[in-house]
């Protein structure tokens, strides 16, 4: 056993001997390879020095070409350039615009609403109804974008825009604007009470142009518009109800009622459109 132990020991160390053997003349003939390959390429770096030192003096000599090459660095970017202006700025634009006006011209227009040729307002925008006889719209932290001469003069006019005031739910101003609105609503609607109106008209919308309001919020006013209109109940439940819009595609969003066509099919009801 020791025997056998020892000549294993003695292989092990000749495979050593063998391999560090190889290792010292592989590292040598790699050294020798890189100076080899160091001289050739310090040849040619030389070469390549002369070279370029002779077309230098050639250009010097000749006044060069160097607004030729600066044109030709400057084509590419340019055509380039011109391509997109043409297409992005030109004909993309145009050929939507074209596609939307012969697809869906209303939308593409705005949605105007157009009543004896007039246009009174857009189905995607909001306004404030002051009339009694008129359904109201959720609170507009921007009036809706729509102010009259006075308000233009006083300066209270803030130009195109919309948003609204990003109160916190602490804030004194959010509590007393809320407050009057409360009582403004219970004034006009004394059959409600004040658990019972619905939270969207109490709270503007992000961008104050929200033309619709919640079914239970045209649900509420009913009461007061049979009073104010002299409508049947049942007359301005179907008005709501055909100017309510359903979820998108029966999943997103909620139910919605646009006010302003309501009021636009009381104020027809009423004959306040008919020509004179």
């Amino acid at each position: 056993m020791d025997s056998f132990l020892k000549n294993v020991g003695i292989m092990a160390i000749g495979f050593l001997v063998v391999y560090i053997y190889k290792r010292i003349v592989d590292y040598y003939d790699l050294e020798q390879l890189e100076y080899s390959e160091c001289d050739k390429k310090s040849e040619s770096i030389k070469k390549a020095d002369k070279e370029i030192s002779y077309h230098n003096t050639l250009r010097s000599r000749t006044g060069g070409d160097k607004m030729s090459t600066f044109f030709k660095g400057i084509k590419k970017p340019f055509l380039v350039t011109l391509v997109l202006l043409l297409v992005c700025g030109l004909a993309y634009p145009l050929i939507l615009t074209g596609i939307s006006q012969v697809i869906f011209p209303k939308q593409a227009n705005g949605s105007l609403v157009i009543v004896n040729g007039k246009a009174i307002g857009s189905a995607l925008i909001g306004q404030d109804f002051t009339d009694g006889r008129f359904m109201k719209g959720r609170p507009s932290a921007v009036n809706y974008n729509t102010y009259i001469r006075e308000d233009k003069d006083s300066g209270n006019y803030a130009g195109v825009g919309s948003g609204s005031k990003n109160y916190a739910p602490t804030n004194p101003e959010l509590v007393k604007r809320v407050q009057e609105d409360i009582d403004a609503f219970l004034k006009a609607n004394p059959s409600i009470k004040k658990e019972d109106i619905p939270t969207d008209l109490l709270t503007a919308s992000g961008s104050g142009l929200d033309p619709h309001i919640s079914p239970e919020s045209a649900a509420v006013q009913i009461l007061a518009l049979v009073k104010s209109t002299g409508l049947s109940k049942d007359k301005l439940e179907t008005i709501v109800k055909n100017n309510t819009q359903g979820k998108a595609f029966g999943v997103f969003g909620e139910k919605t009622v646009n006010v302003l066509k309501v009021n636009l099919d009381i104020a027809k009801e009423l004959g306040l459109f008919n020509k004179k």
